[in-house]
């Protein structure tokens, strides 16, 4: 049947590409912040026309802004967002041209959750199933080998069969395909170990939320898109902390001991010697001393006194004679040794002799007389 409308398809295809009007993507910042608590969640929406916000014209009123501000009303944190696409790529065109430019983009900042938006480019252009299931699976093996911990998420395919600006029996058709295509996204996802995230066709069912060209969706479906995949984000396990291994103890360095000397015995107690009387030093006698035995002189006979008579005449007088001479000799003492210098009267100088008995008797007789 397909192949009987193929002519009629083209045909529709070619007049709804005249007619559709081309929007431009969504202006402003590309990245910003939604106030909440705790640290920031950071965000990272990466596509097509969808993700770089066709149909809005703030990034803040296209899917990454809304997304934000659902995920902080959902989790009650703060929320940093990011976004980096192009407009009319297909799967293999994010792959060469947009995941190369996410290092500069999230300026060495790891995301935590990464939104991918790619497929209806690929619907438009007619690629084969086959080469868009390789083409997915490439895109998202190397968004998960670059964030490793972050929470990826696969939105599924729009309700095609709900879009305003296709005609039927175009409608129809092409929203069996991008049925076909998202259930390949589904498989994918799982095998990557990311989230598919399919989109409810009830949203798509009101005009107001698409924009002008009846293709994308206007900011009120841009924010009940966000709150669907915001809804699919689980909120993140704090990844533990682990300590740096402390380094190795460096053991102490053991101290040279010194050889203990051995410790003697006690000594036996030697018997103490029996007390010995003390002798009293003998006290020398007092010398004696031994008186020399000088025998005394026998005293002069007395002269008989004269006779008074008349008064000669005065004869010369003689001249007076010498004096007897005092001889003091040396005499040492028998208890003490010392010279002790003994007068003896009436012995003359030249005369003088050691007091001594025999000294004396010869002194006596040698006294003149």
């Amino acid at each position: 049947m397909t192949a009987a409308l193929g002519p009629i398809l083209l045909l529709q295809a070619r007049r709804t590409a005249r007619r559709t009007p081309r929007l431009d993507p969504a202006t402003g910042a590309d990245r910003g912040t939604v106030t909440g608590r705790g640290p920031h969640l950071r965000v990272v929406v990466i596509g097509e026309s969808t993700a770089v916000g066709v149909g809005a014209s703030w990034h803040a009123e296209a899917l990454p802004g809304f997304l934000a501000r659902a995920l902080r009303e959902r989790l009650r944190r703060s929320v940093a967002w990011t976004v980096t696409g192009r407009n009319g790529a297909t799967a293999r065109r994010v792959i060469r041209d947009v995941v190369p430019s996410l290092t500069p983009a999230l300026n060495g900042e790891t995301p935590d959750v990464v939104v991918v938006t790619v497929g209806i480019n690929d619907l438009i252009r007619r690629r084969p199933l086959e080469v868009w299931e390789a083409d997915l699976s490439e895109l998202v093996a190397a968004l998960r080998r670059r964030f490793r911990r972050a929470e990826l998420l696969v939105a599924g395919m729009p309700p095609v069969e709900r879009f305003p600006v296709l005609p039927q029996p175009l409608r129809r058709v092409m929203a069996a395909r991008a049925r076909a295509m998202d259930r390949i996204a589904r498989e994918v996802a799982r095998a990557n170990g990311a989230i598919h995230v399919p989109m409810d066709p009830a949203m798509a069912g009101d005009r107001a939320l698409f924009a002008a060209d009846g293709l994308h969706p206007s900011p009120d479906g841009y924010r009940i898109w966000a709150d669907g995949l915001a809804a699919a984000v689980r909120p993140p396990v704090p990844v533990p902390v682990t300590p740096a291994p402390a380094a190795p103890a460096v053991p102490a360095r053991p101290r040279p001991r010194r050889p203990l000397r051995p410790v003697p015995a006690p000594a036996a107690p030697v018997p103490a010697a029996p007390a010995v009387p003390a002798v009293p030093e003998p006290v020398p006698a007092p010398a004696r001393v031994v008186p020399n035995p000088v025998t005394p002189m026998p005293a002069a006979p007395a002269a008989p006194e004269p006779v008074r008579t008349a008064p000669a005449p005065a004869a010369p007088e003689p001249a007076p004679a010498a004096p007897a001479a005092v001889v003091s000799t040396t005499v040492r003492s028998i208890a003490f040794r010392e010279p002790v210098n003994v007068p003896v009267p009436g012995i003359p100088i030249a005369v003088g002799l050691p007091i001594t008995p025999k000294g004396v008797r010869k002194a006596q007789r040698k006294r003149p007389a």
